[in-house]
């Protein structure tokens, strides 16, 4: 059974979103959405220094920083 994880965005990810091309901002939903559905099958990238405990995740010319809640 492959387990599927809860996508919640911060309030500032709604703003930033809501600020780009509106294609742009569907894509980055659709690439999280997808992230959320396969998680367990990737080995996240893991961020250092102030944002240590938090992963990356490359869209395009954007990189989405999420945190994994288990």
């Amino acid at each position: 059974m492959v387990e599927s994880y809860n996508l919640e965005l911060l309030p500032s990810a709604r703003r930033d979103l809501s600020s780009l091309d509106r294609e742009v901002a569907r894509r980055i939903l659709d690439k999280l959405e997808w992230l959320s559905e396969h998680l367990g099958e990737l080995s996240p990238v893991q961020l250092t220094g102030q944002w240590a405990g938090l992963n990356r995740l490359r869209i395009g010319a954007y990189r989405a920083v999420y945190a994994i809640d288990n």
